[in-house]
């Protein structure tokens, strides 16, 4: 489980630790692909992604090989999330209405980066912009 006090610890420790680390966040194209439902999706931290977060809050630890985005379109979004291990399938509706409008299907999955983190109302928020590369259904 994300511990909202370790990472304030490791904030007021590390000062500058946003200012030398891009996070990044991956969710699978079967996932984009699929039914957009209430229920909650796993999500994981790229390769490099606050590893001592990761480790000490025994998140799951993505693998090895690094996700390559092909020289495409992409749709994006802008996502706010309080946990890194897990999120609510419906905070991908407007990504995946898009696409499905647009007869657009996923070819790759997320690469997220982040763009800011803020403590609300004593929780901390990731906002992380995501995309994936689409193609036109025939």
């Amino acid at each position: 489980m994300y511990n909202s006090e370790y990472f304030r610890s490791h904030k007021d420790l590390f000062p500058d630790i946003y200012a030398y680390t891009s996070p990044t966040l991956r969710i699978t194209k079967e996932i984009l692909n699929g039914e957009c439902s209430g229920k909650m999706i796993p999500i994981q931290a790229g390769i490099g992604t606050y590893r001592h977060i990761i480790k000490d809050n025994s998140l799951p630890m993505p693998p090895d090989d690094c996700i390559i985005i092909p020289k495409t379109h992409c749709l994006c979004q802008i996502i706010t999330l309080s946990r890194l291990d897990h999120m609510n399938l419906l905070t991908l509706k407007p990504l995946m209405d898009y696409a499905k409008q647009n007869n657009y299907v996923f070819i790759s999955d997320t690469t997220g980066y982040l763009l800011r983190v803020q403590i609300k109302e004593n929780q901390t928020q990731f906002r992380f912009r995501i995309r994936a590369a689409v193609e036109k259904r025939d």
